[in-house]
């Protein structure tokens, strides 16, 4: 499955590979993200009611990559906000503003390819495995699905936004 995270406001896609058995989860991943100590840090600190066995691991690791597209989000919406400042604010239209909207685009499309998987993957965890969604993880797993499906509407909202202005600004360029 793909991860995202912003680096010095630059997206970065990177890879994670689960194998999943009856007694571990290994992950294995493949960018310079900040790593899955988080996860072990939840793993020692358990809500009641759940073991630490593969599945509440498995959670663990899928909430995280999950979790990581949010702030990738906030920054890619700042960075559209900034552009479309510098698209209303009168500057004469050129064609480095038309670049970084459609780099801005590519970006999205990208982002978006990349966290689409992660709602038929917990839907499947779900529906199909259940040794790994077990009832009292059939709800986190839900979770992981809502933040999904939340994280791919932001950005096909961002992605509607990023058209607009692409449509603006080329409707300016024509006028002048």
């Amino acid at each position: 499955m793909r991860t995202a995270q912003l680096w010095e406001a630059r997206l970065e896609l990177g890879e994670t590979h689960l194998f999943v058995g009856g007694n571990y989860v290994i992950a294995i991943r493949h960018d310079s993200g900040s790593g899955y100590q988080r996860v072990s840090n939840r793993l020692q600190r358990l809500p009641n009611g759940i073991k630490a066995a593969t599945p509440y691991a498995l959670y663990l690791v899928l909430d995280l990559i999950v979790d990581q597209f949010r702030p990738v989000i906030e920054g890619m919406q700042e960075r559209f906000h900034s552009l479309e400042s510098q698209l209303m604010s009168g500057a004469p239209p050129g064609r480095d503003m038309l670049e970084q909207l459609y780099e801005m685009k590519r970006d999205l499309t990208a982002l978006r390819d990349a966290t689409e998987p992660m709602q038929e993957i917990s839907l499947n965890l779900v529906r199909l495995h259940p040794e790994l969604s077990t009832k009292e993880l059939k709800a986190y797993y839900r979770d992981i699905h809502d933040h999904a499906v939340r994280v791919s509407a932001a950005i096909d909202r961002l992605r509607a936004s990023t058209s607009d202005a692409m449509q603006f600004h080329l409707a300016s360029l024509s006028v002048k």
